[in-house]
Order: C-alpha cells, then structure tokens, then sequence
C-alpha cells in the first residue's frame, strides 16, 4: 500500500492506535503522514493489502512479535556516539562513581542500567570508564551494566561492537587506539570492556518491564529517551525508576527532559554544566544538594599555588632585539588531532588561531564550533558555526550542528529553521552520498536525524 492508501483506509487509526500503545512513541500521535510512510515500507515487504490485514499480522502471536520489532525498527533513529554529552561523564567519574564505591564497598556490588541504549555507544562508554578509570579500585567486585533498547536491530549492532569513525566525534584519540582494535574502516571494542555489559530488549512503555527490578539498580542512564513518550507515560517511566533506584542511586536524563514537576521525590544535583537526580536516603529532606567532588577534572590543570609570594625580582638587563621567529603554518589537521585526544582546551586555542589565520576558510570555523559544542559553550559555537555557514551556504553540516546548539541554548523556533535548512539542503542529493567532514556518514542519515530533531521540537512546540 501507499501512504496515501494507508491514510484513507478506515482502519488506519486502529492500527495506529495499536502501534502507539505498544510502543509508547506517542510523537506519532500527529504526525499521520510519517507515520503511514514508516509503516508502508513494512506493510509492501509483506505485500499486506490493507491495515487491518496488518493489524492482525502484529496481533498474532510469535510472528506478530517478530514483525512489531521490525516495525519498531523503522519507527526508531539511534543517534549516538561515544561519550556523547561529556559533563555527564565528568560527573560520572568526579562524583557519581566514586560516590557508589564508597556507598557499596561493604557488598562490593555495582548495578548499572542504560536505559535507550541504542546501539551501544552509551553503555560501552560506561564500561570503557569503569575500567580504565576505576578497575584497580573494582577488583573482585561484582560489577554489571544493564543495556536495553526496545529496537531488536540496534541490539543486535550493539553486541557486536563494531563502530566507523563518526561514532568516535567526542572520543579522545589515545582511548579509542587503546580499547578498540582497527578492521578495515571499522573499530571493533575489545574483549576486556565487553564483558561487563548484557543487551537485553525492554519496552519501556510495557507495565511488565520493570517487575523485579525494585531496588536494584545504584545508577539510571536514561537520556532523550522520554522526550518521545507522552505524559502519562513519561510520569509512569519515572517513577519505575525511583522504585528501581536503591536509596542514594542516580538517574541522569538528557538536558531537554529536566521538568520540576517530574522529579519532585528526587534531589537536583550539580557539578558545572552537569545536572543529574539522586534519590534521597531515608528521612533526608529533598533539595538542591552540595555534590562532593572526589577527583579532580578531567581536563589539565594548572599548578596551584602554595600561597608564598615569590619576592620580586630586578628585572633582567634589556637584550637586543632577537631575529622574528617564523613560526610552522597551523594546519586543520592539527586542530582535529589534538580533538581526538581529548585535548580539548589546547585545540580550542589552536583552533581560535587558525581562523584567525585562514578567516575565509569555512573548514575551519565549523571544527573550531564542533570543538566548542563539545566542550558545552553553545553560545559560542553558535557564533562560530554561523561564520562557517556564512562563508560555505551549502555546508548542511555545520546547518546541523548549529541546530544543536541552539535547541541547547532553548533557542527551539531558530533550531527548528536550521534543522530545515539541513533537509532542504540536501533534498536532491543522492542518499548514500558521504556528508563532508562527517567522517563517513551519509546525506541518508544525516536526513534522517535531522528529520527527528524537526518531529521533537515540532511535538514540543504544541504541548507548551
């Protein structure tokens, strides 16, 4: 059937209604033409004449179940990469982590849960930091991560642990050498950060997921998952979490899901741009509470001082002028290498100095915003990425990741413009085309995630 044909059959809202309830991806309550396009795809490899006939495919039994999951996999985008959101793993290793270790060293027990794992990035990244953080301080502890995903596909790809190169956009360059083994143009994670994690297919939406969960888990990662569910749902899913949490466990959720009304019984915790929930112990009153940090940043610091001033000193006689020093030209490279090692301050600055040498280049500005985006200064990437679209109209990348920034500075009604100036961008060119700069990522999919930002801020929009 067509999308059209699908859209005038009068048992289109049964079978809609069934799909919703099943998943709980209510963004499709109002969104009848994507949905009918979604579930044409699947309805013509089955040569299904109609949606009632299809209706009672996903109805029946084992095949039903089977065929629910390929539809949940034309119905869900997993768009994720290593480390992605880095102040959510700085807090992870400064505060969180270090914080369940001292609470549990009596049991020697640690359980985690990603929550919408997607294929995988989130969970690995978890246990990449586990292991190379804490595995001295875990030795002969029974550590788990829990990764569940309703998409069966993504799972699938997940336990694999193959990844390409866009996957790796916020990874430094020594972690991704030292935990994965290269494959032709694929990154397969090693051994020793697979074994802490089991995939398992949870449907978040079904009252039944969360039975026999009470209390077992010491941290929740459950990010840009609830912003697809409806209220009702989101309400239901959050307080499975709270019964889920043993007292003084974590949830993280992503920036667009904070909601005051959400997590009254939590407390809000903060450390720099990070903001998490904890459950409280017993008897402890909620509030915005004083995070004890127990590592230093991740980033370089400075030598502190022992607070003696040093006594000032006869300045030294004046040399003649030295010849100028002709300083190595900055390349591009160098800005993305120092990015991939996580140096992320040194390539800033280096960045900075490139576009002041090559102002025109569009190159540039837009890895110098990338490098800004992903040290959580949207304000200023923004400013960068528009240089770069400024000087490159057609740079449908840097259209998206301006997008980002703005929908994370709130700016939804400018980030929704961008998000379709990504689209119309790249309407007539072909699918498996390769983005530039995106290291491998197709027009196809860069389409495709653009398009779901546009559905999430669109939804958002109406419900405000």
């Amino acid at each position: 059937m067509t999308p059209a044909a699908i859209l005038s059959d009068v048992h289109f809202e049964d079978l809609k209604r069934y799909v919703l309830n099943k998943t709980g991806l209510s963004y499709y309550e109002d969104k009848n033409e994507d949905l009918a396009a979604r579930l044409a795809r699947r309805m013509g490899s089955l040569q299904a004449p109609d949606c009632v006939r299809y209706l009672q495919l996903l109805e029946g039994g084992v095949a039903g179940g089977h065929e629910m999951e390929c539809l949940v996999g034309e119905l869900t985008i997993g768009e994720t990469y290593f480390f992605r959101q880095r102040e959510h793993f700085y807090m992870l290793r400064s505060t969180i982590i270090p914080s369940l270790l001292e609470k549990n060293a009596s049991e020697r027990r640690l359980r985690i849960w990603s929550a919408g794992c997607a294929t995988g990035e989130e969970p690995y990244s978890i246990a990449i930091l586990l292991e190379r953080e804490f595995g001295s301080r875990l030795m002969g502890w029974d550590v788990s991560v829990l990764a569940s995903d309703i998409n069966n596909e993504f799972l699938t790809r997940a336990r694999e642990g193959r990844y390409t190169e866009w996957a790796f956009r916020a990874t430094p360059h020594d972690v991704r050498h030292q935990c994965f083994t290269r494959r032709g143009n694929a990154w397969i994670l090693k051994p020793e950060y697979r074994r802490r994690v089991l995939f398992r297919r949870l449907n978040l939406a079904s009252d039944q997921t969360l039975l026999g969960l009470t209390g077992m888990f010491d941290l929740i990662i459950c990010r840009n998952v609830m912003i697809y569910f409806g209220n009702d749902l989101i309400h239901r899913t959050v307080a499975r979490f709270w019964d889920s949490l043993t007292p003084a466990g974590w949830l993280i959720v992503g920036h667009a899901e904070f909601n005051a009304d959400l997590f009254t019984q939590f407390t809000r915790v903060s450390v720099g741009d990070a903001s998490v929930y904890q459950r409280p112990l017993p008897g402890i009153p909620v509030a915005e509470a004083e995070p004890r940090i127990y590592s230093p940043s991740l980033e370089p610091s400075l030598p502190h001082s022992n607070g003696v001033r040093a006594k000032k000193k006869a300045p030294p006689p004046v040399a003649p002028p030295a010849a100028p020093i002709e300083r190595p030209e900055i390349t591009l490279q160098q800005v993305r290498d120092l990015a991939d090692r996580g140096s992320w301050q040194a390539a800033a600055n280096l960045g900075r100095q490139l576009t002041g040498s090559q102002p025109l280049s569009a190159p540039a500005h837009f890895t110098l915003g990338l490098i800004l985006e992903s040290m959580a200064s949207p304000a200023e990437a923004e400013r960068v990425l528009r240089r770069a679209i400024y000087l490159d109209r057609n740079f449908a990348l840097a259209h998206y990741h301006l997008a980002n920034c703005l929908q994370s500075e709130g700016k939804e009604a400018q980030a929704r413009k961008s998000f379709q100036n990504v689209i119309q961008l790249l309407t007539t060119r072909p699918g498996t085309e390769r983005v530039e700069h995106g290291d491998g990522m197709t027009v196809a999919d860069l389409k495709e995630m653009a398009a779901l930002h546009l559905k999430i801020l669109e939804g958002h929009e109406r419900t405000t």
